[in-house]
C-alpha cells in the first residue's frame, strides 16, 4: 500500500493503482518485464527492477518515467536493495549503487572506496550514508561527493576522517556525520 492511500499492484505486464476500497482504479502504467518493484516512502515514485536488470523510476500516479533506465548486471537481480527517502532513490547490488535525486532528476553511480559494501541509506540535507566493512562514508550532493568517513580502530573506537582521508575532528565534519536531521 502506498502512503498516498492507493494500492500498487504489479505483474509482468504493468502496474495498476487501486483506491483504498480496492474497487476504484486510479490509473495504470504499461511497464513490461517487471521482476521487482518498490514504492518510495512518500508514495510519489515507483522503482522497477526489470527482468533484464535495468532499474527505472516512474512518477505516481501519473506514470512519467524519470530519465533513462539504468543497467545493472543480471547476477544482481536477487541481491538488489532499494532505499528511498529525503528525496533520494538508492538502488544497490553487487559492486554498484545507482543514485537518483528525485527533485532534480539527477542520476549518478556511487563508487565504493572499499571492496565490501553493506548498504547505502538516504539522509536529510541531500546526504547519503554508505556502510562498508569497518567504515561509514558520508556523501553530500547532488552531485555526490564524499565529505567524511567514520572508521573503526583496533581498540574498538572510532576515527573521523575528512574526504581526503586525513583525520579531522573539525565541527564541520563531525557535525555532518552525527547530525540526524
Amino acid at each position: 500500500r502506498s502512503p498516498a492511500g492507493y494500492l500498487v499492484v504489479a505483474n509482468g505486464h504493468g502496474v495498476q493503482l487501486l483506491g483504498p476500497d480496492l474497487k476504484q482504479q486510479m490509473g495504470s502504467l504499461n511497464i513490461s518485464d517487471i521482476h521487482q518493484f518498490s514504492v518510495s516512502q512518500e508514495g510519489k515514485w515507483l522503482f522497477v527492477l526489470h527482468q533484464d536488470a535495468r532499474v527505472s523510476v516512474w512518477s505516481l500516479p501519473g506514470g512519467v518515467r524519470l530519465g533513462e533506465p539504468r543497467q545493472f548486471e543480471n547476477s544482481d537481480l536477487k541481491s538488489m536493495k532499494m532505499n528511498s527517502g529525503h528525496g533520494w532513490l538508492l538502488a544497490s547490488a553487487g559492486g554498484k549503487c545507482g543514485c537518483w535525486h528525485l527533485e532534480s532528476g539527477f542520476f549518478e553511480w556511487l563508487d565504493y572506496p572499499e571492496s565490501w559494501m553493506d548498504g547505502v541509506y538516504p539522509m536529510a540535507g541531500g546526504r547519503v550514508l554508505q556502510l562498508t566493512q569497518g567504515a561509514w562514508h558520508l556523501y553530500a550532493g547532488p552531485p555526490l561527493q564524499r565529505i567524511a568517513s567514520l572508521r573503526t580502530t583496533a581498540q574498538g573506537g572510532w576515527i573521523v576522517t575528512a574526504s581526503d582521508g586525513r583525520w579531522d575532528s573539525s565541527p564541520e565534519v563531525s557535525g555532518c556525520v552525527w547530525q540526524q536531521n
